[in-house]
């Protein structure tokens, strides 16, 4: 299975990310509306990646825990925050990323809860990935 996404960048600076998905269909933005001072510290690829982690794991989470036989699903929060370095050839990338998931949890499902977070300790299918590093092929042409 595979998941394609299609960008275009306007020449005034506005995006269309076509998800492809029937829940969230589409996202747009401009950061050029924004003054230059609040533009540098958008860091949209950082938020965009944080979200596709947290998406992914609260899912997984989630579904886990109903599959696991938790009496009900309750409300999840979680929130996400990730690190930059330089490295050796000025080079700079992402080099850690913090999760952190809260929700109650029953006495009655206290069992089910330990099971899910024993397994989520080794990360969801996006979080995963990032962890074993994902191979990138480039393909870059004029048209």
């Amino acid at each position: 299975m595979s998941v394609k996404v299609r960008l275009t960048r306007t020449e005034d600076g506005a995006y269309a990310i076509d998800l492809g998905s029937a829940a969230l269909p589409r996202i747009t933005f401009n950061p050029m509306a924004l003054d230059p001072e609040t533009r540098k510290e958008e860091h949209m690829g950082a938020r965009l990646l944080l979200a596709a982690a947290l998406a992914c794991y609260v899912n997984t989470f989630s579904e886990d825990l109903v599959r696991g036989g938790a009496g009900r699903a309750a409300e999840v929060r979680a929130e996400a925050e990730i690190s930059k370095e330089q490295d050796s050839q000025l080079r700079t990338r992402y080099t850690h990323l913090d999760l952190h998931v809260e929700t109650e949890v029953a006495e009655a499902d206290r069992a089910v809860f330990e099971t899910v977070r024993a397994g989520l300790l080794r990360g969801s299918l996006v979080t995963y990935s990032l962890e074993e590093e994902i191979d990138v092929d480039y393909d870059i042409e004029a048209v």
